[in-house]
Order: C-alpha cells, then sequence, then structure tokens
C-alpha cells in the first residue's frame, strides 16, 4: 500500500489535479454567508442588539454598551459561514441583513442557552471550492479512488481461493 498508492500519489501532482477536475461536482461550497453572529443568554439583551443593529450601531460600540467591565453580556461570531454551520442557529434562514431573533433550544440531540441574532454582509453562493484549499481532503480521496483500482487489477490477476477447511 505505501509503495503502490500512498507515496506515487503524494508525487503525483498531475493525477490529482486531474482526479479533482473530474470529480469537482463532490467539492463545492454550500451557500454561505458572510456574518456576525451575536449571542446572549438573556432575551432582553437580544432585543437590545437588534435594536442597536437597525440603528446602525457596530459590533464594538454594541459590546462597548452591553457588556459590563466584569461581566460580559454579549459574545459575537465572525466569518463566512456555510448554511449548515452549527455556529449559525438552527432553521437560520439567509437573509441579507439583520436577522430575527433565533430563541435557545432544546430538542433529544442540542440544548443551547443563548439567544442569536445575525447580522448577514453578504451571502455567497453554492461554488466549486479551489484545490489548494481542500488539498488534504482530495489528497485522500485520490488514494482511495488508486486503491480500489489497484485492488480490481489484483483481482483481474489473481483468483482468490479459501480454505474452507482451514475456516472451521
Amino acid at each position: 500500500m505505501q509503495k503502490m498508492i500512498w507515496e506515487p500519489s503524494k508525487q503525483d501532482s498531475l493525477g490529482l489535479e486531474n482526479y479533482f477536475n473530474k470529480n469537482r461536482q463532490n467539492y463545492m461550497w454550500e451557500t454561505r454567508v458572510d456574518a456576525t453572529i451575536f449571542s446572549t443568554a438573556e432575551k432582553n439583551t437580544a432585543l437590545k442588539i437588534k435594536q442597536m443593529l437597525e440603528n446602525s450601531n457596530t459590533e464594538v460600540q454594541i459590546k462597548e454598551a452591553l457588556n459590563l467591565s466584569d461581566f460580559v453580556k454579549v459574545i459575537t461570531t465572525n466569518g463566512i459561514f456555510e448554511i449548515s454551520n452549527p455556529a449559525l442557529p438552527q432553521n437560520f434562514k439567509p437573509t441579507k441583513g439583520i436577522s430575527k431573533i433565533y430563541p435557545p433550544i432544546s430538542n433529544n440531540n442540542t440544548k443551547t442557552e443563548q439567544y442569536n441574532v445575525v447580522m448577514v454582509k453578504d451571502i455567497l453562493v453554492s461554488s466549486f471550492k479551489d484545490l489548494e484549499g481542500i488539498r488534504g481532503k482530495v489528497m485522500s480521496d485520490y488514494q482511495n479512488y488508486l486503491e480500489k483500482q489497484w485492488m480490481k487489477e489484483l483481482r483481474k490477476k489473481y483468483t482468490v481461493k479459501v480454505n474452507k477447511k482451514a475456516l472451521k
């Protein structure tokens, strides 16, 4: 395996690139949002966050106004998130602008203690990922592909006989 699959696949950048190009549909971004997620444990604070965002307050202004010197009421998370990212509230609807207030959830699998308001700056539609950003994943898939091809060749070349007496 080391000699036939792993080492050659690391050296074969052209083969990796060809594999990637033939299988691009397997390497796509979901719809994503460029957003700031505001999280708080109190409903009243969530209402204040939403109101301050509607009044064009910045993230820094909101945190300065609502976080006390020794008590943090608001936590923010910035980034580009795929819609399925668990950092986003459950049942999140990607709409540019200020979201509704998402309440804490509690079900068999998940429980949160926070209210969330999401400020969506931009919506990024589904698109192909770049090879450089996912080289490790593609390399793993390429190695699995090479292994399957090698196993097919071995099965054609050699017959497998099972010694049933030895199995008993």
